[in-house]
Parts: C-alpha cells; structure tokens; sequence
C-alpha cells in the first residue's frame, strides 16, 4: 500500500469528481482511477460508487475515510517528531554531548522540547562531574 493512494482517496472523498481529484493530484485521470482501485484492492472492499455521475463513498468507504486521516496524520507526525529527534542528536554530537535521552520520551508528544533539554542538560551535568 503507498501512502499517496490515502491521499488520493480523501482528495477523491473531499471533492466526489474523479476528473477534479486526479486534477489536484496532479496525475491523469485514468491513473488516478488505477491508483483508487489498487486501494480499494488492498482495503478488500469498494470504498467509492462509481454508477453516479459524483463519486460517493460507500459505506466501507466512509469507515475507511477518518482511518485514513489518522494514518498520514500519524506518519507526518512521526516524520516530524523523527526529524526532531534527529536534529536534538546531530546538535548534541556537534556540541561534545552525551546522548543521555530514552526512546520512551518520544512517546509523549506534550513537553518534548522540555524532556530534549533536561536530556542536555543532564548529559552536561554527567559531563562536568567526570574527570
């Protein structure tokens, strides 16, 4: 499953047009169509009616459609949260620190950038006690 077909699927959702959706998408329409059936393939179920002149959602189709909000809403935010965590590390390498963080930290996105800075600056603590 590739991520742009959700994306696909809520621009389709959000504009019941399929010409439109593929528009927006900048894709061509009859890949666009491709790209919804390959969803719908790997969802094993309809998720658009296409016997009306708008595309609708079908029932499988509206249950699928917060889900699919909730995936790429998850995946950038882990995207960023990853890029964060990356920039905290490559700054504490460039400054001399020790990586003193826990992976669990990340799981609590309230009060990231305090657990990242009571991680430096505990780490600069360790530092300054050692001989």
């Amino acid at each position: 499953m590739d991520t742009s077909w959700l994306q696909d699927f809520l621009t389709l959702a959000e504009c019941g047009n399929f010409s439109r959706a593929a528009e927006l998408r900048n894709v061509t329409q009859p890949a666009f169509s491709r790209r919804i059936r390959l969803l719908e393939d790997w969802a094993g179920a309809a998720l658009v009616d296409r016997r009306t002149h708008n595309a609708t959602l079908t029932p499988a189709g509206e249950l699928f459609r917060p889900a699919a909000n909730e995936i790429l809403r998850r995946l950038n935010l882990a995207r960023q949260e990853t890029s964060h965590v990356a920039t905290v590390i490559q700054t504490m390498a460039r400054e001399g620190r020790g990586l003193a963080w826990s992976p669990l930290s990340l799981s609590s996105r309230g009060g990231r950038d305090e657990t990242y800075r009571q991680a430096l600056v505990s780490s600069d603590a360790r530092s300054e006690r050692e001989p």
